[in-house]
């Protein structure tokens, strides 16, 4: 599922729709034609419109589940990439009520950790869903600036706490950044949503119609509207690729400002 939800949209629709559209001929060849004969299958009509609505509820039903949870991810990794840059901002800005000797070289490792991130570490977590050791390193060089501090002044104290705090919630974020590059829907499931797609593909193939081109078309319709949900779940599944992903402009932002500063 990996490479799959990798896919541009122009891609992966396409990707899946052939698929359920070919899948779909092939059940109406081998059950129409070769399985049942049209005595059976003008009988078995009611029934597998009744089968099918049953099918088509539970896949509504689950694939809604799915995206709603995938989506919720989503929004979860988005926010975590955005309170990473709000976190920066407040060590920067805390960093200016030090004295300058002090301030800056905060400031300076700080953008240079934010710009290290953008130009490796999000590639990294995109491509291999990975934190980057260049990263690691920048962030480290953060953390040992801020420890060599030594604030007196009950101002300088305050504000060095502040910065202490916004780099713990910094190292949280960069797990929960890393986490949240995972899939978050266990491949048992998705499973789960293919078999269904097949069931009603299957099933949809044995109404009765009595036109054979309506017929068609109706599958066709069929399948394409699953195989859009199914895309859909394959892109949701992994925030950091494919079509649908997480805007890393937040930081991105937050190292043309502060450089310009």
């Amino acid at each position: 599922m990996t490479w799959l939800g990798s896919l541009p949209a122009w891609a992966i629709f396409p990707l899946f729709a052939v698929a359920a559209l070919l899948l779909t001929v092939a059940l109406d060849g081998i059950l129409r034609r070769h399985l049942l004969p049209i005595e059976a299958r003008n009988r078995a009509g009611p029934t597998a419109a009744t089968t099918l609505q049953a099918l088509a509820t539970i896949y509504a039903v689950l694939v809604a589940f799915v995206i709603v949870d995938e989506y919720n991810q989503f929004r979860s990794a988005q926010s975590y990439v955005s309170n990473q840059a709000a976190q920066l901002s407040v060590v920067t800005e805390n960093s200016r009520n030090l004295p300058n000797a002090e301030g800056a070289p905060i400031r300076a490792a700080a953008i240079a950790y934010a710009n290290e991130v953008v130009r490796v570490g999000l590639p990294e977590i995109e491509r291999h869903a990975q934190p980057s050791i260049v990263t690691d390193r920048a962030f480290e060089r953060v953390f040992a600036v801020v420890n060599a501090i030594e604030p007196t002044a009950e101002s300088d104290k305050a504000a060095y706490s502040q910065i202490l705090v916004a780099l713990g919630n910094i190292a949280e974020n960069r797990t929960n950044i890393v986490n949240s590059a995972h899939a978050s829907i266990p491949s048992p499931l998705i499973v789960i949503l293919a078999v269904l797609v097949i069931a009603t593909l299957a099933v949809a193939t044995l109404m009765d119609t009595r036109h054979r081109r309506a017929h068609l078309f109706i599958l066709a319709m069929l399948a394409i509207a699953l195989s859009m949900t199914l895309a859909l779940v394959a892109a949701l599944d992994y925030p950091y690729r494919g079509f649908i992903r997480i805007d890393g402009s937040p930081i991105t932002s937050f190292v043309h400002d502060r450089a310009e500063q």
